[in-house]
């Protein structure tokens, strides 16, 4: 697969396939401008799995959004950052200092929306490896042993974890991408393959927490806890002690189960809080701020445009825009 400039209809071109919606936000796309730099890959193979990888540079300032059905997802990230997020929950797509990959996996246990966040001058080099609901609980059935920890994580909505990829896992990942600019049946035989031992390594992690420990009941417990209480003064001595654990529990907990800090998920979800308010109820920037948790305008501007992409300003324009926005409906 050569490199080239992708647009967004080039990108929605792609996706139609498995999208019912996907469309770019705060644009009427009518421009078509360059997203992507690179090389992008969709495609459902035969065993059930979809693999989308990319290995590209992205050119805009700019977000999209997908309708996500029940599914798990696999991540590798061989390079760069992914800003994203479903339903406001981050997903911290990126690769650990020192480390040679980063890995997530999540579920989406009910319809979702998935909000992708584009920034000028990014190297994304990732690879998603995604089996439906339907195909899990066939998984699932036909083991002779029982996968108790991989029911509980595909039945949880938004369940969230980190996992280093081993270090064959990683060399499959970058043969994978290698593959992409082949074709034919072998071809395709080999990426389906390798996508196979990405997916086993990931749902192995799953059924060894560390420690030995679960962890995802308590991970849920903190997370419920900040969603029904950002309206007050969350500290991390608080939330621990709310959710009977150390402060250093906790934030091992957390970020083993979703990949993000405490501190990093606290401070996305109160400026999700001030976008909505910004969009919807027409609050004065100054006033979103503080609903967010920052004293300075200034500061708040700078956070915002590095989640949303854009200007607190420009964001009811962009809300206006949405509504125009180019989509693909299956």
């Amino acid at each position: 697969m050569a490199s080239m400039d992708l647009s967004f209809q080039d990108l929605s071109r792609q996706v139609r396939a498995d999208a019912s919606f996907y469309r770019m936000l705060g644009s009427t796309g009518e421009e078509a401008p360059v997203v992507l730099r690179g090389e992008f890959f969709i495609a459902d193979f035969r065993s059930g799995l979809h693999i989308h990888a990319t290995d590209a540079v992205e050119q805009s300032n700019t977000a999209t959004e997908l309708a996500l059905e029940p599914h798990m997802s696999v991540s590798v990230v061989l390079d760069g950052a992914t800003s994203a997020a479903i339903d406001g929950v981050p997903l911290n797509l990126s690769v650990p200092k020192g480390a040679e990959a980063g890995g997530l996996i999540w579920s989406v246990a009910r319809p979702a929306r998935l909000k992708r966040t584009i920034r000028r001058g990014q190297r994304i080099q990732k690879i998603n490896i995604s089996v439906s609901a339907a195909w899990i609980e066939d998984f699932l059935a036909h083991g002779e042993a029982p996968n108790r920890m991989l029911s509980q994580f595909s039945s949880t909505h938004l369940a969230i974890r980190s996992w280093r990829p081993a270090f064959d896992t990683v060399l499959g990942a970058r043969k994978l991408l290698d593959c992409l600019g082949s074709e034919g049946s072998l071809n395709r035989l080999s990426l389906e393959m390798l996508a196979l031992r990405i997916l086993r390594d990931a749902f192995e992690s799953i059924e060894r927490p560390a420690n030995g420990q679960p962890g995802n009941d308590r991970a849920l417990l903190l997370r419920d806890y900040i969603a029904e209480n950002l309206s007050g003064e969350l500290s991390l001595n608080s939330i621990a002690a709310a959710t009977g654990m150390s402060v250093s529990t906790m934030q091992r907990v957390f970020k083993d189960a979703f990949g993000v800090t405490v501190v990093d998920h606290l401070r996305r979800a109160r400026l999700e809080i001030a976008h909505r308010a910004l969009v919807e109820d027409g609050m004065p920037i100054q006033q979103a701020a503080f609903l967010a948790g920052y004293s300075s305008a200034a500061n708040f501007a700078t956070a915002y445009r590095r989640i949303f992409g854009r200007a607190p300003s420009e964001a009811r324009l962009t809300d206006a825009l949405e509504d125009n926005a180019p989509f693909v409906n299956g």
